[in-house]
């Protein structure tokens, strides 16, 4: 059986404003349902949207011009 963590790390957008908005947190790992799997992620990008949100810009959902 696979060892699961207590916590994760996430990074936040706590406030609006530049890239200092966006802090990280340890976060309680949720418990898992019988019919879920847990992923063990190491890096994940970030993308244009998440700069829109920190600097509270209306964020326009994909294929919307």
């Amino acid at each position: 059986m696979m060892h699961i963590p207590r916590t994760m790390f996430a990074a936040a957008i706590d406030r609006f404003g530049g890239p200092k908005a966006i802090t990280g947190h340890a976060l309680p790992v949720p418990p898992l349902d019988v019919d879920e799997v847990m992923i063990a992620v190491d890096t994940a990008g970030v993308g244009p949207w998440d700069a829109e949100a920190c600097l509270q810009s209306p964020v326009k959902p994909r294929g919307e011009r």
